[in-house]
């Protein structure tokens, strides 16, 4: 939820993100994070298994988003990870 309305922000907020010189530091960082957690969380098998219906929904639905919105800022991603 907090991740959507933090998305939400980031989309309204975009002609002043590209006239004060890029995305937030601070945003790809948290999407770094995510996808680290996620790739963490899809190796532990077991702990998939042991998901409720609802939480294996929500965590598919999480996965799918972060990859979706990864894609936008592949290059700024890169760049932090160096």
């Amino acid at each position: 939820e907090t991740f959507d309305t933090l998305n939400r922000k980031i989309e309204k907020q975009a002609t002043l993100i590209a006239k004060e010189g890029g995305v937030p530091k601070f945003y790809i960082r948290v999407l770094v994070e995510l996808e680290d957690l996620l790739k963490e969380q899809l190796k532990d098998k077991e702990l998939q298994k042991k998901f409720n219906k609802a939480n294996g929904r929500a965590f598919n639905r999480m996965k799918l988003n972060l990859r979706k919105h990864n894609a936008k800022y592949e290059s700024e991603i890169k760049a932090f990870r160096e």
